[in-house]
């Protein structure tokens, strides 16, 4: 090989080295920033989830609330129905005031308004962002929950229809001032009617003649205090679920 080819030969070789060099450098360049990318899209997603996360926790946290109060009203209403039926019956406390038995009356068919929030959930379905939440512990627990929600929802349905017929007689049995008078406290959060005057609620005999002449009363009754026994055992499930999804939220923000 004379002196010019072998320089021409050489000069070939580091041309090819060169540009198998750049090659190089340009697919490295490109994973690189694929894989920035990814990095990227990862703490964007990590961040994304944590958000879901505490809006969840926030959420069930409003739920737990509502869930106490409401299983609070009826076990109350369940009291006062109680003592409506015993009077029914025929039996009359030496302690029992006109007052008393006129809160019974009418308070006991009215349901405390679950109104449980869940603007999270909805978001997540409502886009099909399930799959963001990555722990299938917490999305177990969070589509449980909701599920028992909606059933809770069917239940107030329900108990409306069924405690109609009482809601008809209360409004019959108690003079309009009366109940104007009683919702009036109840608005205040007076629920034993202490600011209520007594000439505004009619005597205890004549509310005790009222409410056992009222033909099927008694059967009228019988549908809300079933109402209210559900109800209590209903929200103390439900209350359940909303404390096993708060530790588990909990604990996956911890993790975070």
């Amino acid at each position: 090989m004379g002196t010019e080819e072998f320089v021409q030969v050489k000069g070939n070789s580091r041309r090819y080295v060169w540009l198998f060099g750049e090659a190089l450098i340009i697919v490295l360049g490109v994973l690189i920033a694929l894989a920035v990318d990814r990095a990227i899209q990862r703490v964007d997603q990590d961040a994304f989830e944590m958000t879901l996360i505490e809006g969840l926790l926030r959420d069930f946290q409003g739920a737990d609330s509502v869930l106490v109060e409401a299983r609070s009203w009826s076990l109350l209403r369940d009291e006062m129905g109680r003592e409506l039926l015993a009077v029914l019956e025929g039996e009359t406390s030496t302690d029992l005031e006109a007052r008393s038995l006129a809160a019974a009356i009418e308070f006991s068919p009215l349901q405390y308004p679950l109104v449980i929030p869940r603007d999270t959930w909805d978001d997540l379905v409502g886009t099909g962002e399930l799959g963001a939440i990555t722990n299938p512990d917490v999305r177990r627990a969070v589509s449980r929950f909701y599920r028992g929600v909606e059933m809770a929802e069917l239940y107030y349905d329900e108990r409306a229809s069924l405690t109609a017929p009482f809601s008809s007689d209360v409004r019959l049995i108690l003079p309009a001032r009366t109940r104007l008078a009683m919702y009036e406290a109840l608005l205040r959060g007076d629920i034993t009617l202490t600011a209520v005057a007594a000439d505004e609620v009619p005597p205890l005999d004549e509310l005790l003649s009222r409410v056992r002449g009222w033909p099927n009363l008694e059967g009228h009754l019988s549908d809300v205090l079933i109402g209210t026994t559900a109800g209590a055992i209903l929200f103390a499930d439900l209350r359940a679920e909303v404390e096993t999804a708060i530790r588990i939220l909990e604990a996956e923000l911890d993790a975070s």
